[in-house]
């Protein structure tokens, strides 16, 4: 009874010969891959060029009776004996065939081995080959130093400009002298030896300053290596200037020169220090009696700005006349360039979210101009219309603003963008104009965005002829608007600081619109400062928003 197993040899193996040893392993012969050494169904080893063979191409595998396995290839015979040495047998060491014929050999009832070649046939006869254990005889043959023939010194002394070395090497090996593989290695400079080569001659170029060694060991026909390697060894100077008792000198030198600089400079440095503490002491009751001037002179500013903020605060509306409305209004500064107004005229209720040029001190100038104007043209001139009411502040803060005919003065180009709504309680109309600020309408869950002019109140060097746009909506109930300044959209935050951008913000409105109108505003607010986090304000910001 036998039983068919598969043996993964990992990748695509072709098998050219198959033998047993004496020790019923299992000896592959391959096309390319050279000989697999396989245990029941495990491959314990994998013999190639690499370890000796002649050729990878493996087409005959034989075993004598002390457990030797002959192997041939296309290059030769290989010889692995009970020790793991690889013997070679090339045409120099009578196996004149050198191309063995597949599957091509046979163990006589004598032991002799037979194995057929391109050229015939060949016996080895085990008896007769001796077993040889002597190893090589290795020797260092010359020296070059700079292309230049060198005797071989022990101890070896070289200067830095003599660090261009080759070494040559031979090994004496008579049956096959072709056979013959060398390992070298220089300490320090080579971590491990080299890999195996038929070279016999090394070059190392360019050697940098050290104590050196050069290490060679060969390998026999029989696969004998030299148990201690051959060696030689030398030393490169550095130059004068690199050795230590150089470098000891430079640096007490050196030292010695950092010391007498030192104590120079410390009597220079304590006269100069007296001079420096008189003139410290001069200048700092300067210091003292102007910073006491600027404090007073600060505190004068900034409690005529808190004073102003009383004053612009006291102009905006107390109280908010409109149901289901919120302000939410938050200045970049102590003032503020926004502003809101509200305005009840008759059946008319009006809004307006106006942002002036700049913030601060000089923002807040002007809300204060465009408050009582918008008061003054609705109250006074009886105008209602928002598109109107926006032409006629136009002509207003040109008029204020540009005080033409005075010598020597710059003429003022600032102005407002701003968005104004009016509702007529009696027609349930709303209507709306404004300069670059739209109004955002949000029914049945949708959002639409009324677009505002191009173009702002004032600045005349802009846009000339200026005449504003009056829409007009049907109101219906449930219906919200939202007019702003871009101080919100524009806010810098987030985890990568960037601007919050009108999109999201349209986004967020539609998010809370299940909120009465109070705790949308309130909700608005706290969104904007968890956004900016660590980022200060960058604009002043007024948000309306109203519900019918």
């Amino acid at each position: 009874n036998f039983k068919i197993e598969k043996v993964n040899l990992n990748g695509l193996v072709t098998a050219k010969t198959i033998a047993e040893d004496n020790e019923g392993n299992i000896l592959v012969g391959t096309l390319s891959k050279g000989l697999y050494i396989l245990k029941d169904t495990v491959v314990q080893k994998t013999i190639t060029e690499k370890d000796g063979l002649l050729s990878n191409m493996v087409s005959q595998i034989n075993v004598d009776d002390k457990n030797n396995i002959f192997i041939g290839t296309s290059r030769g015979l290989n010889k692995i004996d009970q020790y793991g040495n690889i013997h070679i047998y090339t045409e120099k060491s009578g196996f004149t065939g050198i191309e063995a014929k597949q599957n091509a050999t046979y163990k006589d009832a004598q032991g002799n081995l037979w194995f057929g070649t391109v050229k015939g046939v060949t016996k080895y006869q085990p008896k007769l080959d001796e077993e040889k254990v002597n190893e090589p005889l290795t020797f260092i043959a010359s020296l070059q130093v700079n292309r230049k023939n060198r005797e071989m010194i022990p101890n070896q002394k070289l200067n830095y400009l003599e660090n261009d070395l080759n070494f040559e090497y031979k090994s004496i090996c008579l049956n096959n002298p072709d056979a013959v593989l060398y390992q070298i290695m220089l300490e320090p400079a080579d971590r491990d030896w080299r890999p195996v080569t038929e070279q016999t001659v090394a070059s190392y170029p360019s050697l940098a300053p050290e104590k050196y060694t050069f290490k060679v060991k060969a390998r026999n026909s029989d696969g004998i290596w030299n148990t201690e390697p051959i060696t030689y060894s030398f030393t490169i100077y550095p130059p004068f200037y690199k050795t230590w008792w150089f470098i000891l000198s430079v640096v007490i030198a050196g030292i010695l020169g950092i010391i007498s600089y030192i104590k120079v400079r410390e009597r220079a440095l304590v006269k100069e220090k007296k001079i420096l503490e008189e003139k410290v002491e001069e200048r700092t009751a300067e210091v003292v009696q102007k910073s006491v001037e600027l404090e007073k002179k600060n505190k004068h500013i900034t409690d005529s700005i808190r004073y102003a903020k009383r004053i612009q605060t006291a102009v905006l509306p107390p109280e908010i006349p409109f149901d289901n409305t919120f302000v939410f209004f938050r200045p970049k500064d102590i003032v503020s360039g926004d502003f809101y107004w509200l305005e009840h005229i008759g059946e008319k209720e009006m809004i307006a979210a106006v942002d002036c040029t700049g913030h601060g001190v000089p923002g807040a100038f002007l809300s204060i101009l465009g408050h009582s104007m918008l008061t003054k043209i609705v109250r006074e001139y009886g105008i209602h219309e928002p598109a109107k009411i926006l032409d006629q502040l136009d002509l207003e803060i040109v008029k204020a603003l540009h005080q033409k005919n005075v010598k020597g003065e710059q003429v003022v180009n600032d102005g407002m963008d701003l968005a104004l709504i009016c509702y007529n309680k009696d027609t349930d109309i709303l209507e709306f104009a404004g300069g670059y600020n739209p109004l955002i309408m949000i029914r049945n869950g949708e959002l639409e965005e009324i677009k505002a002019d191009r173009f702002p109140i004032g600045m005349t060097t802009i846009h000339d002829n200026k005449k504003f746009t009056n829409h007009e909506i049907k109101v219906e109930k449930g219906d919200s608007f939202y007019i702003f300044s871009d101080g919100y959209a524009d806010q810098f935050g987030g985890e990568d600081g960037r601007k919050f951008r009108k999109k999201n913000m349209k986004d967020l409105l539609l998010s809370i619109q299940e909120m009465p109108m109070k705790e949308q505003g309130e909700e608005l607010e706290r969104f904007i400062l968890d956004w900016m986090k660590n980022h200060d304000q960058i604009d002043d910001i007024v948000f309306i928003g109203r519900r019918f």
